[in-house]
């Protein structure tokens, strides 16, 4: 089954910025949200304490997302590097 990837308005920003600034670090993020809608929870991904959002590790970048299993949806909140991904979250 495969599930349809939504971006939040902060997480197409965050897209953006790093396709500007860091081409290689940007194909392996849109490779791992491919990877995502086959498998939303692959090796690796963590459950965020006191949330219902899971994150997985893209080199030094973090993306966050929530998934809806009954309408097949995995929405992207965020995805920014280890340091500044957390903030305001």
């Amino acid at each position: 089954m495969q599930y349809r990837i939504e971006l939040t308005n902060q997480a197409g920003r965050d897209l953006k910025k790093i396709r500007r600034g860091d081409r290689a670090n940007f194909e392996r993020i849109v490779g791992a949200l491919q990877s995502l809608a086959r498998n939303p929870f692959p090796t690796g991904c963590v459950r965020l304490t006191g949330h219902n959002d899971f994150r997985i590790r893209v080199g030094g970048f973090r993306i966050i997302y929530s998934v809806d299993q009954d309408v097949v949806i995995i929405e992207v909140l965020r995805i920014a590097p280890r340091g500044e991904v957390y903030r305001g979250f």
